[in-house]
């Protein structure tokens, strides 16, 4: 049955050190969200801090969290309370795994599940204005949980985050599983590019939109 579904990015630009603050600002643009109309909010990856993988940091468990927790809970709660759908993108702790994952909940608050990213970029330095290399593979292992997709109040989602929209396979496999929205949280610097952009960003997407539209039928 054809439907409309209001859906919106959330970001927040650099993030403070404080995690609870960076969570008060998330909660502050559930709050905007909300005011719009939105039904199905993301936030950008990892959007508890900044984008740390373009850097190396010996003390990198700082930056991962474990998930439900004290810290995100309000988070949730507030996503409730406004009867939103919400896709949390995180670093995420999980015993002794870290991955780059997505948490999708429902709009009543239940977790419905994650998605761990399966696709990390190669090791890179760069010296182009805007960033300073990937070292993903030094942070995270390649999520173990396959291509779910969550049966929400406002459709059926699945979820690829950033490097993933380079593979068609897994928005194939969420589209024959019945994906109606699937969603590609991504924080990326720049590295200088310009006309290259489109190349990078918007024809992948595009092309994974087809995949999915076609293999789904």
């Amino acid at each position: 049955m054809a439907r409309m579904v209001t859906i919106a990015a959330g970001q927040v630009g650099p993030v403070p050190d404080d995690r609870e603050k960076t969570v008060q600002l998330l909660m502050d643009q559930l709050d905007e969200a909300a005011g719009k109309g939105v039904e199905v909010l993301s936030f950008t990856e990892c959007c508890l801090s900044y984008f740390f993988p373009p850097t190396l940091d010996r003390d990198f468990a700082k930056f991962f969290v474990e998930c439900p927790s004290p810290l995100t809970d309000p988070l949730f709660a507030k996503a409730r309370a406004l009867g939103m759908v919400l896709i949390f993108p995180f670093a995420e702790k999980a015993g002794n795994g870290y991955y780059n994952t997505a948490v999708v909940a429902d709009a009543d608050g239940r977790l419905l599940g994650r998605y761990r990213k399966v696709h990390l970029p190669g090791i890179f330095p760069s010296d182009k204005r805007g960033g300073t290399g990937s070292f993903e593979r030094m942070y995270f292992a390649p999520g173990d949980l396959g291509f779910p997709v969550f049966e929400t109040a406002k459709g059926k989602i699945g979820v690829q985050i950033c490097y993933d929209r380079k593979f068609p396979e897994g928005f194939r496999c969420l589209a024959l599983d019945g994906a109606e929205m699937i969603f590609v949280p991504t924080n990326a610097a720049t590295y200088g590019e310009t006309r290259e952009r489109e190349n990078t960003w918007d024809i992948p997407i595009r092309c994974r939109a087809s995949v999915g539209s076609t293999s789904g039928t």
